[in-house]
């Protein structure tokens, strides 16, 4: 089984997630920056094998579709902004990392195990924001690290 880790800084505040958003949306964990009207957030999502027949995730755009699919407001950022990706490795493991440049922007880093679940990191805030939050933001996706090994988890 799959295990992750990731810093957040320490101006932010953990908000309960529902059942509902567990379930359905693969949330494990959403934090907020203090004093933000939450609106610079960054969730950790779980999800499990897409589509139907079983059909596994891939480091492609569908995995960024399907974190759209968990988080819902965030399809809109990527329908009508533009979408950047790149590839890389950090201990052996693939991931992928996409900036959405819209009126709310997103940088996503995912990551996929060896039975097709899909692991994500995502960081946002509306673009009025976001430079003011880069650093940290990019701090906090650059810290987000699958481990499929439990003795690599530590």
């Amino acid at each position: 089984m799959a295990k992750y880790s990731y810093d957040v800084a320490s101006s932010w505040v953990e908000e309960a997630t529902s059942k509902v958003e567990k379930g359905s949306g693969g949330q494990d964990s959403r934090w907020v920056k203090k004093g933000s009207r939450g609106e610079v957030k960054a969730y950790c999502l779980t999800l499990n094998r897409a589509g139907q027949d079983g059909a596994s995730f891939a480091l492609t755009d569908s995995s960024l579709q399907a974190v759209a699919g968990a988080l819902s407001e965030m399809q809109d950022s990527i329908s009508n902004g533009r979408v950047k990706s790149s590839r890389i490795t950090e201990n052996d493991k693939d991931y992928a990392v996409f900036d959405v440049d819209a009126d709310r922007k997103y940088t996503v880093k995912i990551t996929i195990d060896n039975t097709g679940r899909l692991f994500a990191f995502v960081v946002t805030a509306p673009a009025s924001k976001w430079r003011s939050e880069k650093a940290v933001l990019d701090r906090m996706v650059s810290s987000f690290a699958v481990y499929t090994n439990a003795s690599q988890f530590v």
